[in-house]
Formats: C-alpha cells, sequence, structure tokens
C-alpha cells in the first residue's frame, strides 16, 4: 500500500511539474506574440514615415518651385505631422526596449544618455559602440572526442569510434 502512495505522489508531483511548465510556456508564447505586434507595429510607423518624408521632398520642391497648386499637403502640415509620428514611434521603441528588459536593469549610452538593454553591443539611439558591455565567457574543454568520420561525440578515453569504428588518433 505504501508503494502506491508513493507513486501517487510521484504522479502528483509530476503532474504539477507539467502544469507549470506548461503555463509558463503559454506566458513565453504570450509575451512572443505581444513583442512581435509591437516591432510590427513600430514598422508600420516606420514605413509611414518613409511616405511622409517622400511627400514632405516633394511638396517642398514644388514649393519652392512657386508651383504651390500642385502641393497636397503643404511642408508646414507635413512636418507636424512628422513631428507627431517620430514622438509615437520614440514611444513604441521604448516600450519594446522595456519589455525586452523584462525586470533587469537598463543601461545608459555614455554618448547620448538613452537607456540601452544590459545585453546591448550598440546604442540603438546614436549608434555609439558600448564597449564595456562586452562578456568573455570561458569555455569548459571538451568531455569527449569527436570522430573525424562520423562525427560521434565518443567519450575521451576512446580508442576507437563507438558508432563507425574508426581510430582516434593519439
Amino acid at each position: 500500500m505504501d508503494l502506491f502512495n508513493q507513486l501517487g505522489k510521484s504522479m502528483e508531483k509530476f503532474g504539477a511539474r507539467a502544469k507549470d511548465i506548461s503555463v509558463r510556456g503559454m506566458e513565453d508564447m504570450k509575451t512572443a506574440s505581444q513583442n512581435a505586434k509591437l516591432k510590427l507595429e513600430l514598422r508600420e510607423l516606420e514605413d509611414h514615415l518613409m511616405e511622409l518624408y517622400q511627400e514632405l521632398g516633394r511638396s517642398y520642391y514644388l514649393e519652392q518651385r512657386n508651383q504651390k497648386s500642385k502641393v497636397e499637403v503643404p511642408s508646414e502640415e507635413l512636418l507636424l505631422e512628422i513631428d507627431e509620428e517620430n514622438r509615437k514611434r520614440e514611444a513604441l521603441e521604448h516600450q519594446i526596449l522595456y519589455r525586452a528588459l523584462d525586470g533587469k536593469e537598463a543601461d545608459s549610452c555614455p554618448v547620448c544618455g538613452k537607456k540601452v538593454a544590459p545585453d546591448a553591443l550598440f546604442c540603438a539611439y546614436c549608434g555609439s559602440k558600448l564597449n564595456d558591455h562586452v562578456e568573455v565567457i570561458e569555455m569548459e574543454k571538451p568531455k569527449f572526442k569527436l570522430c573525424s568520420h562520423c562525427h560521434y561525440e565518443a567519450e575521451i578515453e576512446s580508442t576507437f569510434c563507438p558508432r563507425c569504428g574508426t581510430e582516434f588518433s593519439r
């Protein structure tokens, strides 16, 4: 009877772990989906800004050539709209940055002073290289031998590959 009780408790623990893993997986998928939506919204906003810049160039050219009758939207209005769209873009970029940080402390760029992700190598705002963020990772010495013939990872003490029989060089 004690065996069945232990088995039942083990199954309950396993079920709880599986549920926890699935909940975390769903949360990660939801976060990834939200991040993708924000990035798509940012991309669409940037495309719209490019259209506005092109229209501004056309409008400015026609105004300078005294062809104001051909101007659809005056350059002053376009400038105001571009300023508003740039504010929206900056707000979206900050939202994406802080979602990416997800509780991590943000660093500041030494050149422009804006917040950057802790693992960033370059500033997203001014493009400056952030030298102090380079991490050196020491690699452990491999505990296996790689077969040159079949690329099997054999134990370090092996003389022959257990998969294909190739002799390891000494």
